[in-house]
């Protein structure tokens, strides 16, 4: 089932070399994702970033931008 991301949370504890990404979904639930490594939560927040709505999956734990249409381009 996918829920609409209203916010969220990146931590990343250099220590332990581990993250948490911490969503709060439309429906006023929260989920935490694990993240294995700081490229990985880089990635997952650029997601979060600069992707419109964002969407999460709460029986697997997936994160998803919307479809975006491809627009056809002229070449000169």
């Amino acid at each position: 089932m996918w829920n609409t991301v209203k916010a969220y949370a990146l931590l990343w504890n250099a220590k332990k070399r581990k993250g948490i990404i911490k969503v709060v979904l439309e429906d006023g639930s929260d989920h935490k994702i694990v993240v294995k490594s700081a490229s990985e939560l880089n990635t997952l927040g650029n997601i979060l970033r600069h992707e419109q709505p964002v969407h999460y999956n709460k029986h697997n734990g997936s994160l998803a931008s919307a479809w975006e249409l491809i627009k056809d381009e002229v070449i000169k």
